[in-house]
């Protein structure tokens, strides 16, 4: 294992040389010397040590705790202070600063070893949990969904970015505050209903699906959501809080309704309009296609489209279908055969049904039964 590397800012010359000295004595390896605050800054970011031993006292604008303030913010290096001063108010201060060690000189070389193994066992425990920290908040903006965490007074701990955008609060503002204050979701069918969003997350606990609401955010209209909830439970199986996992279905509930709609009028289109495979066998036929033709619309699905007319009508028929691979519609009149055997005469117009690649993935046919039309010709 490398030496750890100790930056060592003292201002009485000295009291540097005699840290030194023990610090090489005890192994450790002493990346620079400073003497002021600001001296120490510079020589931290220069030399990124393992540790600094930072004196309260120093000469100058800047004392070594200010100092350590800025190196801890800036470089994440621990600091343990070494002080001529016990008094309360320095102790106080130094406190704030959160320090991994602290030395009233002067000191003992067992005392500064001791003291320097412990504070860079804590560090390597803090660069630790800020790296899982890290891996975490990463994980946890990457989620699609939006997820939000309360704590066992069901008060907000954590969101993610999704969930900051569906509600409209940062998750500063959000922290500390009732999560039925955050979230303000209302039943889908009774749109005024305002529901608790904490209970709503413990009953989610012990629902086998998501359940859909109204979200109301902060600012702009409301959207359709979807909820999952789970309850934080300790070992004991006391409560700790609860997870709500929030994701946004306005876009995929509209896309729904407009599907719906356009299956209704394809169903009570008095057109028949059925959807063939690139084999030719039904994969789709509406009310219509399958009255024309005597069959129940269940029965008409899967069946070779040679069973909807004469046998004599086939080879005009195949060479319709072949037709469409060069990209051609066809229009044309045929007769198509009933389930009892009987034929009536249709206009037929078919033509390819692509996806966005585009590629054919079947072929859709709308057929006008023109008995009356014919029968007027013969008249």
């Amino acid at each position: 294992m490398s030496k750890a590397r100790i930056l060592v800012v003292e201002d009485e010359g000295v009291i540097a040389e005699d840290t030194r000295t023990s610090l090489s004595d005890l192994g450790y390896e002493v990346a620079a010397v400073a003497s002021s605050g600001e001296e120490a800054i510079l020589k931290a970011e220069q030399t990124r040590p393992n540790l600094v031993l930072m004196d309260v006292m120093l000469k100058g604008e800047m004392d070594g705790i200010e100092a350590a303030n800025t190196i801890t913010e800036r470089f994440h290096i621990p600091i343990v202070y070494l002080t001529s001063y016990a008094d309360n108010g320095i102790l106080k201060r130094a406190k704030v600063s959160e320090p991994f060690g602290y030395l009233v000189k002067p000191f003992r070389t067992r005392e500064l070893a001791a003291t320097i193994e412990m504070a860079l066992a804590k560090s390597r425990l803090h660069a630790l949990l800020r790296e899982n920290h890290e891996w975490f908040s990463v994980m946890l903006n990457s989620i699609a969904d939006g997820l939000i965490a309360t704590d066992e007074f069901d008060n907000v701990k954590l969101m993610n970015k999704v969930a900051q955008k569906l509600t409209g609060w940062t998750e500063e503002h959000a922290n500390g505050k009732p999560l039925s204050e955050i979230l303000i979701l209302t039943d889908l069918k009774q749109p005024n209903k305002v529901m608790d969003a904490a209970q709503t997350a413990k009953d989610l606990s012990n629902s086998t699906s998501d359940i859909q609401f109204y979200l109301s955010p902060q600012q702009g209209p409301r959207i359709i959501v979807e909820c999952e909830g789970s309850q934080i439970l300790d070992s004991g199986r006391g409560y700790l809080g609860v997870v709500l996992v929030i994701r946004n279905i306005t876009q995929k509930k509209e896309v729904e309704e407009k599907l719906r709609l356009l299956s209704e009028v394809i169903q009570q289109s008095s057109e028949g309009i059925a959807v063939f495979d690139m084999d030719h066998k039904t994969i789709f036929a509406n009310e219509a296609f399958s009255v024309m033709h005597g069959y129940s619309r269940e029965e008409a699905v899967g069946k070779h489209v040679s069973h909807f007319h004469k046998r004599e009508q086939m080879p005009k028929v195949r060479a319709a279908f072949g037709r469409l691979n060069n990209g051609n519609h066809y229009s044309g009149e045929n007769w198509h055969t009933r389930k009892d055997g009987t034929v009536f005469p249709g206009l037929m117009h078919i033509s390819l049904l692509q996806d966005d690649k585009p590629s054919p993935v079947g072929i859709i046919a709308v057929l006008r039964d023109i008995t009356d039309i014919t029968a007027s010709r013969q008249v």
